[in-house]
Formats: C-alpha cells, sequence, structure tokens
C-alpha cells in the first residue's frame, strides 16, 4: 500500500505523524504490512484496542503488489511480505469466544484475504462431547449452501492436531443488537425509521425462515434459534449462526461425529433423552423437557414463533431471573398474550395470530412447515388474509379497504347510501334491525366484492396495455437503426380530398373518418422538410406491422394469429381497445395509427 493511503486510512485515529511511525515500523519490522502495523501501533499505545479491530475489520483490497503478481511473487519476503505456507493464516485479532471454540480474525495468505477462523478451545478438545459438537457444527455448516447460511472455506488442524475451519467473515450486526435499536424508538417517544420498523425487521426474519426451510428439506436442526445467533450484514445479508447443536435426522451416531478422517465420540451424548439442549428462552416445550428423539422442523419453527414473538411486541416471551425459571416456563409452553406494552407500538390481529399458531404447545397444532409459516408472513406484508385468522366479511371488508385505498372513496359512499336504508329501519323491530344489519352486510360485501373483481380486471387490462406500447417503443428503436423501407409513404395530405390514400381506406363510424389499418399516417412537424427526414420517415413506416399486432393483441393474444382477412375484420369492428397508438421522434415526425386524415 503506499504511504499516502496509509496516511489516509490511519491520519484520523493517530495523533501522531503517521508516515513517520509507518518509516519506523518498516525499519524496526523489516516488512510493510499494514495490518500488522496496526497491531504494532496497537502494542505502542499509540490505538486502543477497539480502534486497532475496526482497522483490522476494514476491507481493503489487497492484491499484495500488481495486477499481475502470481502466488509465487506473494511466497518470497524481499518485500517485506511474509512466508505463505499451503492454508497459511496470519491471526491478527480475537473476535469472540465460546464454549467450544474461539473465534480469530484471520489472513488467508494465499488469497490476501480476511477471514473467520473457528479453533476448538483446549478445553473443548480435551472434551468428547464438546468436540463432537464441533465437528458437527464445521461439517453441517459447510454441507448447508444457502445465501442466509454462513459459507465455510475450508478445514484443517493444527500442529496439536486441534481442528479448526474457516469461514466467511460477515460484519454487522447481532438481530438481538437490531431488536434493541427498534425498542429504543419507541422508548424514546419516537417512530422507528423505515430500516428499523416492523416491515423491515420482518423481511429480515422471511431470510432467516428461508434458511430454516432448506435446512429441514435436507434433515437438519438447528436447535439454537435466537436473535444472538443471526447477522444482519451491512448491505442487507441475513446470515444464521451458530450451528453447534445441529442435529442431523436419520444418521447414526458415529457418522454424525465424523469430519474429514477425524473420529469423535458418540453424539449419543449429545442428545440423550432427558438433557435439555439450547437456550431455555427460545425452546420449544419438547426440547425444553429433552425429549431429543422426537424433535423435527416444528422445533425450530416454535423457536422462530418466539422470535417472531419479540420482533411483534419488542418483548422476550419468557423471562426469568434465573436459567432455570426460564426453562420451566419453557417446558409449559405457555405464552403471554401477545401485546404491546410499549407506548406508541401496536400489535397487528393477524401477526400475533401467527406467533399464537407457530408456539402451539402440541408440535401437531402448528404450522406444518416453516415455510406455510413464511406464506403467512408474506401475505400479511402484501394485505391478504393469513391462514392462521377466521375473518367474518366485516373484518375481511376492512382489510380489503385498506389495500384498495383508491376505491375507498367509492366505498364510503356506498356504506353511507345504505346506512341511511338502516336508519330509516331503525322505526321497526329488534328483529328486523338485525335482519337489516345482515342484509346490509351481505350487499356491502357483495358491492366491493364485485368492485374489487372489476378493479382487478381493470388493473390486468392496463398493464397488458403499458406491456404492448413498451414493445411498440422497443419496436421503433430498432426501426430506427435499421435500413429504410423503400415501400410508398402515406403523409398527411394523402389522406386528405384529393390525396392518393392507401388502398384499403374506409369510413369508418367508429373515427368518423375515413381511416387505413394497413398504412400509418406520417406528419411533419411545422418548418421540419420531407426532404430532410425522408430516411427516418421510410424507418418509422416499417413499424406498420408492429402497430397492428399492437392492435390485435391488445383485444387477446391469440387474435395476432388471425387470418388476414379475420384480422381485417376484427380491426374495423369496435371490439379492439386500443383506439389510437403513435410514435414520434425527436426530428418533427408523428407516426400514428390507423392512418386518417387531418
Amino acid at each position: 500500500m503506499h504511504p499516502e493511503s496509509i496516511e489516509r486510512l490511519l491520519n484520523a485515529v493517530v495523533e501522531g505523524d503517521v508516515l513517520s511511525l509507518w518509516q519506523a515500523f518498516a525499519r524496526e519490522t523489516g516488512t510493510q504490512d499494514v495490518d500488522r502495523f496496526v497491531i504494532w501501533l496497537e502494542a505502542r499505545g499509540e490505538i486502543d484496542g477497539n480502534t486497532a479491530q475496526t482497522l483490522l475489520l476494514a476491507e481493503r483490497l489487497d492484491l499484495a503488489g500488481s495486477a499481475t503478481a502470481t502466488f509465487a511473487d506473494d511466497e518470497t519476503t524481499g518485500s517485506g511480505r511474509l512466508p505463505v505456507e499451503p492454508g497459511g493464516h496470519t491471526v491478527l485479532s480475537t473476535l469472540g469466544a465460546g464454549a467450544m471454540g474461539e473465534v480469530f480474525l484471520v489472513r488467508d495468505e494465499a488469497l490476501r484475504r480476511k477471514v473467520a477462523l473457528k479453533k476448538v478451545t483446549s478445553r473443548a478438545a480435551n472434551n468428547p462431547t464438546l468436540l463432537a459438537r464441533f465437528l458437527t457444527e464445521a461439517r453441517v455448516t459447510a454441507q448447508l449452501e444457502h445465501p442466509s447460511i454462513i459459507p465455510v472455506y475450508g478445514f484443517e488442524r493444527g500442529e496439536d492436531g486441534a481442528p479448526s475451519y474457516t469461514m466467511k467473515l460477515i460484519q454487522g450486526t447481532t438481530f438481538k443488537e437490531y431488536l434493541r435499536v427498534c425498542r429504543a424508538f419507541y422508548e424514546a417517544g419516537d417512530k422507528p425509521d423505515p430500516d428499523h420498523g416492523l416491515d423491515a425487521a420482518l423481511e429480515h426474519f422471511l431470510k432467516v425462515c428461508d434458511a430454516m426451510a432448506f435446512a429441514h428439506d435436507r434433515d437438519i436442526l438447528h436447535r439454537d434459534l435466537k436473535p444472538d445467533n443471526i447477522m444482519l450484514g451491512a448491505f442487507g445479508e441475513v446470515v444464521v449462526m451458530d450451528w453447534g447443536i445441529a442435529r442431523v435426522r436419520g444418521e447414526d451416531d458415529e457418522a454424525l461425529a465424523t469430519l474429514t478422517g477425524l473420529e469423535g465420540p458418540s453424539t449419543a451424548q449429545l442428545t440423550r433423552l432427558g438433557q435439555a439442549i439450547g437456550t431455555p428462552a427460545f425452546m420449544s416445550p419438547e426440547q425444553a423437557l429433552g425429549e431429543n428423539e422426537r424433535l423435527d422442523g416444528r422445533s425450530d419453527l416454535f423457536s422462530l414463533g418466539l422470535i417472531l414473538f419479540e420482533i411483534v411486541t419488542l418483548e422476550r416471551a419468557y423471562t426469568g431471573h434465573a436459567p432455570m425459571a426460564v426453562l420451566s416456563k419453557a417446558q409449559e409452553g405457555h405464552l403471554p398474550p401477545v401485546a404491546a406494552k410499549l407506548a406508541g407500538l401496536r400489535v397487528s390481529r393477524q401477526l400475533a395470530a401467527v406467533v399464537r399458531k407457530a408456539t402451539r404447545r402440541r408440535p401437531a397444532d402448528r404450522y406444518a412447515d416453516v415455510a406455510a409459516m413464511a406464506d403467512d408472513i408474506r401475505r400479511y406484508l402484501r394485505g391478504d388474509a393469513v391462514s392462521a385468522v377466521r375473518e367474518s366479511g366485516l373484518q375481511r371488508m376492512g382489510r380489503w379497504l385498506s389495500r384498495h385505498r383508491q376505491l375507498t372513496a367509492f366505498a364510503v359512499i356506498a356504506l353511507a347510501l345504505l346506512s341511511v336504508a338502516s336508519v330509516f329501519g331503525g322505526m321497526a323491530s329488534v328483529q328486523l334491525q338485525r335482519a337489516e344489519a345482515q342484509e346490509h352486510e351481505f350487499r356491502l360485501a357483495r358491492l366491493l366484492g364485485a368492485v374489487g373483481a372489476h378493479a382487478h380486471r381493470v388493473d390486468a387490462q392496463l398493464l397488458r396495455y403499458t406491456a404492448l406500447l413498451e414493445s411498440l417503443g422497443a419496436t421503433a428503436r430498432v426501426r430506427l437503426q435499421q435500413p429504410a423501407d423503400e415501400e410508398q409513404l402515406f403523409l398527411n395530405e394523402a389522406f386528405a380530398e384529393g390525396g392518393e390514400p392507401p388502398r384499403d381506406v374506409f369510413f369508418s363510424e367508429r373515427y368518423r373518418q375515413k381511416v387505413s389499418f394497413e398504412e400509418p399516417v406520417l406528419k411533419l412537424a411545422p418548418g421540419v422538410e420531407q426532404a430532410e427526414v425522408d430516411g427516418r420517415l421510410r424507418q418509422l413506416a416499417g413499424a406498420r406491422s408492429a402497430f397492428r399486432e399492437l392492435f390485435l393483441r391488445s383485444h387477446e393474444d391469440a387474435s395476432a394469429r388471425l387470418a388476414r382477412v379475420q384480422a381485417d375484420a376484427l380491426l374495423r369492428s369496435d371490439r379492439v381497445p386500443v383506439v389510437w397508438a403513435y410514435i414520434a421522434v425527436e426530428e418533427g415526425i408523428h407516426t400514428s395509427f390507423p392512418g386518417h386524415g387531418p
């Protein structure tokens, strides 16, 4: 990296003279390694640990020389680079640690990229159960190739024989932190911004659902789904992490613990009856009771339902002062009401129903699978009815009005007119009022249904016409790049009295003048001479067949395949929806179809 680039990178965070420090580092170490320079600065107290971590995580293109450099070039030390061994990694910093493994930020020296390396801890390496979990996590994660499941790059063993694997470095925030920010908006009395609103959170959640549907299709259960294990990347990525206690259904115990020739202990220790494995606050009842042999995709589905509970209420479903208290609630499987406690927050009745269905105590009462729950959430986002809710006619009407706001005014007028009749009916008996109210709802629902169906047909037709016009525009652009047509042109004057119009011209009752469905009429703007634009005129005249096809297909697509006589008869009738179409170009030419007079 050039010294100027080093200065731009570090000038804002280093108090001293960056270039002087860089030169001192180069003299002391004999290298020009930027990452090592950052570590050197931290060791000297020039920057703190957080700043060093941020700089080490920064994405910088590092080709180790020119664009034509080879791997052999990188293996030399003459330029101050580190020696490279096959699969060699340079540890830059520690990203985190857990019961089974430590995660490091490392640099792949062969490809000059930064990745995350997870290495089994010394404690886990000597614990058969933890080692088996680590090996299972590596194998499961590597075989689940999905955009929302972190990709594994490679598996290796250190000099001490301890296993480790490298994976994509995900920079971002956990879903737990994301929900904390969502909650903070309401606690401050504000509405969340678009990136932290309910719809945005649900879109993130749907990516998690898609990843889990993919995993379940391959008989893999996660068993530890929670906001902490979901990462949101800086560019919209959503990644499901930490497959350490995943279970592969149907595999024998030895196969589960075997990876690239390394034998682990029998994984029956991981899932033996009566052992609850996972995070209590996000467990299904059967998982909390340790009924591991009964677990299937609906157990992960329950965990997703608990995450959805937190998304819509911004509260955790199961809470307690001690893990055993939370575990006890999970074993019972009884959620608190899906309701908002924060001022300004509203919980949709439909989403509450989705949460309740996903978290039924009996697995058979839940959604059939994760994809079914995701479908309901997508229906909610579209404004459609969800399968978890049975709606009355009035409820369907209210949801329909919210979706079709352009027709709301019409619906309100209809409601007002019908309400007048109800007022007059108020003079009758209570029984008559009830009958009229039922009739009121029936007629209103029927009216709105008819209006909605008509609106749908109109929308569909408008989309068809738009597509046809776009096709005509594309044809015009193509015609303007092709050789000019040598056939006869029909300008505006050809359709006037005494002119020589196309041979098919006839008087149309629909148009109230003479028209031609064989040829378009070409018109020139004032001051434009025909000789100057003759080539353009002939190019545009060649669009005659595209005009005809547009008119015929506006009736229906099959009409474009009619025989000539039948097509002409249809065009001359009043059954073709499109009446006029034209193409205009900046040279001052207007091409109109059907051809007609002034």
